[in-house]
């Protein structure tokens, strides 16, 4: 399958037998032509057309060449995309001893051609171009790895260029993947680090951040998951290669297999989720601004505000968060005041409860100036809100009833051991 796509029949053989590994370059492609290089099937499919040649060849071994003339993706093409599936060597498919272990060890192949396959109109950027249309100008050389639920696979994409500024980019660029819609951009599989990939499959595992669902847990299930995947490769080889050791007992000495490639750190994992989070920040603006109530509660704090370090040490004194009855936080703010430097945030509120156009909200608890002539702050930051009931929350309520009516001859807590006797007398 890679061969009738003019590509290496294992990206292991023609990129390395290791792969990339973290903090190392990613492996190139020999591709010779600029052009035409998904062959005949993508011509078909693509209503675009190009007078550029339409055959094109790359490294399927050191010193051989496959070439593309005549290619077809063996089935319905329905995306920008394609998986190319490995062939898959097992114990009745040898008829003979093989000469490497590398067929045992092929990985899947994406392929990623929005221009070539759905015509997408992409332009330039820069600010002298106006705008002026892409066109494709081959493949881009650099083959991705990424890191899949099991195992890996390797990624390939086209090469876009101006033809004003001949400038150009990979169809992974962010800047390429900002153009397209939001059906045909879920359809690209991973998330793109400096060298290496994260399919969006273990990206949405690392969302939901529950209790006992960290990066290390993560990463300790997908270390576990793809070592299965390469000791079974191994046995499945050394299966094969037993089956022959009585007929040809000189051909069939065991090679060297390839060398486990491990998982990348929990930190890699963690900064890959990080990046997706700034891909998808308009949604969780979104999400957050869209968290109503009718019963707040507004309290203030300075243990936040002590841990922060470094230039914004001392720069506030007061966390003010204002919360639903669900445990939800509407608004979280840093202040260098309390009561009257909280404007700001309450003109903010009150904005997106007429935005929203929810029912306002009918009640505020806090933890003082809830009552009082003159103590009525709290009232005062939602003049709009008329029918606004404030008061005393009730864990500052019990509180200060408990310090209410605890004195020096009628403590709260009994330190006497007898302190039944002494309850009770009270």
């Amino acid at each position: 399958m890679y061969k009738r796509l003019g590509m290496s029949a294992s990206p292991s053989s023609a990129l390395g037998s290791s792969g990339p590994s973290v903090g190392e370059s990613c492996p190139r492609l020999a591709v010779k032509s600029t052009e035409g290089c998904v062959g005949a099937a993508a011509r078909r499919t693509s209503p675009r057309k190009t007078s550029a040649p339409a055959a094109s060849s790359a490294a399927a071994t050191p010193g051989t060449t496959a070439s593309t003339r005549g290619a077809s993706f063996g089935g319905t093409q329905t995306g920008p995309c394609e998986f190319v599936q490995p062939l898959v060597i097992r114990d009745s498919d040898a008829s003979k001893p093989l000469a490497t272990p590398n067929v045992f060890f092929h990985h899947r192949f994406f392929l990623w051609m929005p221009y070539r396959m759905l015509a997408y109109p992409f332009v330039c950027s820069q600010p002298g171009c106006d705008r002026r249309q892409l066109s494709s100008c081959g493949l881009y050389k650099t083959v991705r790895r990424v890191i899949d639920q099991v195992d890996d696979y390797y990624m390939g994409t086209e090469y876009l260029e101006c033809g004003k500024c001949h400038r150009k980019l990979p169809a992974w660029s962010k800047e390429i993947l900002e153009q397209l819609d939001i059906c045909n951009r879920l359809r690209f599989p991973a998330v793109l680090s400096y060298h290496l990939a994260l399919d969006r499959r273990v990206v949405a595992e690392l969302r939901d951040r529950s209790l006992g669902n960290s990066a290390t847990r993560l990463y300790l299930k997908l270390s576990e998951l793809h070592y299965h995947d390469y000791m079974e490769r191994v046995l499945n080889y050394h299966t094969v290669m037993q089956k022959f050791s009585a007929q040809f007992p000189a051909q069939t000495a065991v090679k060297e297999v390839p060398a486990y490639r491990r998982v990348p750190s929990a930190r890699w994992l963690l900064s890959v989720y990080v990046a997706d989070c700034y891909t998808r920040l308009a949604e969780l603006k979104a999400n957050i601004t869209s968290t109503f109530s009718t019963v707040l509660k507004m309290d203030s704090t300075k243990r936040v505000v002590r841990k922060l370090s470094g230039s914004a040490k001392g720069t506030a004194a007061w966390s003010t968060n204002v919360g639903n009855e669900h445990g939800q936080v509407l608004m979280s703010v840093l202040t260098a005041s309390e009561g009257r430097g909280l404007k700001e945030m309450a003109r903010g509120l009150v904005s997106r409860y007429q935005a929203a156009g929810v029912p306002l909200p009918q009640l505020l608890y806090v933890d003082r100036d809830c009552c009082g002539k003159f103590h009525m702050w709290a009232k005062d930051l939602f003049p709009q809100w008329e029918n606004l009931l404030v008061r005393l929350d009730i864990w500052h309520f019990m509180r200060r009833l408990a310090s209410c009516v605890t004195t020096e001859s009628h403590p709260l807590f009994v330190e006497s051991d007898s302190w039944f006797d002494n309850g009770t007398a009270c």
